[in-house]
Formats: structure tokens, C-alpha cells, sequence
């Protein structure tokens, strides 16, 4: 399971980080959003309300919104792929843009023995299966360390793997 390294795909409801490059760096600040010299207000915000201000959010048609070029969707695409449709559509507005599109808050859920269950998000891509435990504020004493199971969806497909964690050779 750890060998698969599943091709991420934009959803809806994903939060993107769109950087736009060009020769002339004014032409391309209306397309990069971010919080530098931005006031967030007082306080209170939480990771999700920050990261929806330095992104783009995929509506559920798949959609974002970029400043003048209007909407653009994305839905279902790689990353590269996605890089390559913002960057024909900037082509309008400005001469051999460079484009990097990165996803914010990829979402998982942890269910069980833990002491913070439910479903989590996070900025890493290559989120471990301890770490995802960690967030969850760690397996309970009740928690079967030898026993824990990983559901993951890879395209249509539903793998299911069990883990002890009490020896080493799953690391």
C-alpha cells in the first residue's frame, strides 16, 4: 500500500494554491493570492479560513474563479493537468506565465480507538500513517496496536490493509 502512490485529482470543495510567474511580476498580482502585508483580522480565524484566503476554492461543478479570466474548471484533473489549463487560460492576459498549482487541505478520517476521531485536515501530501494517528491525538489504551486497519481510494478502487503496529516491518 505504501509502494502506491496514487495520482491526486482535483475535487470539489479543494482549496488550491495558484502561483503565477512572468517576466513582469506586477502583470501576474492579481492571480496570486496571499497573506502577505494582509491583515486577517482579530484572531479566531482557524487553518481552514486561512488557507481559503491564500487559494482558490473548487466549487462543486468543479470551478474556480480567477480575477478577469472568470471561471475555470478543474474538476477530476492532476495537477500538471490543472497547471496546464490555468496557464492557456492566463495566455490572455499574460506572456509565458509559469503556473504551479498545489492543493491545501487534503482531508482524511480516523476512526476508532483514538482520542480525537474524525475527519482531519491537512497541508502534506505524504501525510504517514503515524502522523495521522498523531493528529488524531493518539491510539486510546483500549487501541489494538496490532491490529489497525488503512482504507484508501484509489480511483474506483477500495484497498484495504491491516497494520500492527507493535512490529516494525510495515515502517
Amino acid at each position: 500500500l505504501d509502494k502506491i502512490k496514487p495520482e491526486v485529482e482535483i475535487q470539489a470543495n479543494d482549496i488550491l494554491q495558484i502561483e503565477v510567474k512572468t517576466i513582469d511580476p506586477l502583470a501576474a498580482i492579481p492571480f496570486n493570492r496571499s497573506l502577505n502585508g494582509m491583515s486577517t483580522g482579530g484572531g479566531g480565524g482557524n487553518q481552514t479560513d486561512l488557507l481559503q484566503l491564500q487559494g482558490y476554492i473548487v466549487n462543486e461543478k468543479g470551478d474556480i474563479q480567477l480575477p478577469f479570466a472568470g471561471k475555470v474548471n478543474l474538476l477530476g484533473l492532476d495537477l500538471e493537468s490543472a497547471e496546464d489549463r490555468v496557464r492557456s487560460v492566463l495566455l490572455s492576459f499574460l506572456k509565458n506565465p509559469y503556473v504551479s498549482v498545489r492543493i491545501l487541505n487534503y482531508k482524511f478520517t480516523v476512526q476508532g480507538e483514538v482520542n480525537n476521531p474524525g475527519t482531519l485536515t491537512t497541508t502534506d501530501p505524504n501525510l504517514t500513517l503515524l502522523q495521522a494517528i498523531g493528529l488524531a491525538g493518539d491510539l486510546t489504551i483500549n487501541g489494538q496496536r496490532h491490529d489497525v486497519m488503512i482504507v484508501r481510494t484509489i480511483g474506483n478502487e477500495r484497498i484495504v490493509k491491516r497494520i500492527d503496529l507493535t512490529k516494525t516491518d510495515w515502517m
